[in-house]
């Protein structure tokens, strides 16, 4: 009888065997179908605009980008220099408008000291402003005091009344403004940029000088 058993026992751990080497064949033919990643929101979004907004390239262009911007943010700037090349090169297909947006930093009073600096230079001349940005994007302590006034100088701009607007009331509002309407639109990470009201997903791995050239594909 205990041979009987000890046989009975050997067969079914042999039959389990089997079994568990069946099930993993078959779940290695198995193939997850993924869904693709959307590259562009298909919600469109309306983004409100002034006459005063700070634009490049053609006004009356077809396709418009709108890009949320944040000086303390090294993708942003890196995207930027990526979008205003596109501009330079097809400036009547399409525009540019900039939005100031920077994002309140822990134990940093001066987060929007930059924005604040570039929107002043675009009050004396709004060409330089887009230099301004130039410069001041390629090191972050070009964003400190001293790097902005150096800037500032470079650009021949009129800096005793540039600085006291950087610095006023005014100029603070305006910026805060931004990121109000950033955080209206429920925009939570950036950069943020837009494509005729349709968000871009930046997070995606997307090639985005190439992106933006399919939209003025004929």
């Amino acid at each position: 009888m205990h041979k009987k058993t000890h046989l009975l026992l050997l067969v079914l751990i042999a039959l389990t065997g089997i079994f568990l080497a069946v099930q993993i064949r078959r779940t290695s033919k198995i193939t997850v179908k993924t869904s693709p990643e959307l590259l562009i929101s298909e919600k469109s979004i309306f983004i409100p605009t002034s006459n005063s907004e700070l634009i490049l390239g053609n006004p009356g262009a077809p396709v418009t980008i709108v890009e949320f911007m944040d000086f303390n943010c090294k993708e942003c700037l890196s995207n930027h220099s990526i979008i205003k090349q596109i501009v330079t090169e097809h400036p009547q297909e399409i525009r540019l408008i900039w939005k100031d947006a920077p994002q309140p930093k822990i134990l940093s009073k001066n987060f929007a000291i930059g924005h604040q600096a570039a929107w002043c230079v675009a009050q004396q001349d709004e060409k330089k402003f887009w230099q301004f940005i130039d410069i001041a994007s390629q090191n972050t302590n070009n964003l400190q005091e001293s790097g902005l006034k150096n800037i500032a100088q470079g650009l021949n701009l009129d800096t005793e009344k540039w600085w006291q607007c950087t610095n006023n009331d005014l100029t603070k509002q305006t910026i805060s403004s931004g990121t109000q309407m950033a955080k209206e639109l429920g925009l939570t990470s950036f950069p943020a940029i837009f494509v005729n009201n349709k968000q871009i997903n930046t997070k995606a791995d997307i090639n985005l000088k190439e992106m933006l050239e399919n939209f003025i594909k004929p």
